[in-house]
C-alpha cells in the first residue's frame, strides 16, 4: 500500500489515519532529492542500509558487526592496571557467589 504522509522534525505524519495492527513495524520511505541537504550524504555509518552497496539487510549488517566484536582478541597491555579497590571488589563478588551457591541460592 502507497500512503502519503509529511515529515516534521523527526515525526512521519500520514495525510489519513490508518489503524494499523501493530505498533511497531518497518516501513520504506522515498525521500525527495531536493530534502537531503548535502552535509547528510556520505556519512560514515557502517551500519547505514544503502541499496548500492550490498544486499545484507541492517540486521545481517548488525549480525555481523557483533560477531566481530565477540571474536576481537583482547590486548593486555593496553589494559589499565586494577586498583586495590577494584580488586577488593572482585573479591567480594566472588565470596558473595560463594556463599549463595553453598545455600541453593541463584547467583
Amino acid at each position: 500500500m502507497l500512503a502519503e504522509a509529511y515529515y516534521d522534525n523527526g515525526r512521519i505524519e500520514f495525510t489519513k489515519n490508518y489503524r494499523f495492527k501493530h505498533n511497531r513495524f518497518k516501513i520504506s520511505v522515498k525521500l525527495p532529492d531536493e530534502e537531503i541537504s548535502d552535509s547528510s550524504i556520505g556519512t560514515n555509518e557502517p551500519l547505514s542500509e544503502s541499496p548500492q552497496k550490498s544486499d545484507e539487510t541492517y540486521m545481517q549488517k548488525m549480525m555481523k558487526r557483533l560477531d566481530e566484536i565477540r571474536t576481537m582478541s583482547l590486548d593486555d597491555s593496553k589494559l589499565p592496571e586494577l586498583t586495590k579497590k577494584q580488586l577488593d571488589r572482585i573479591k567480594a563478588f566472588e565470596l558473595r557467589a560463594q556463599l549463595r551457591s553453598e545455600q541453593g541460592r541463584p547467583i
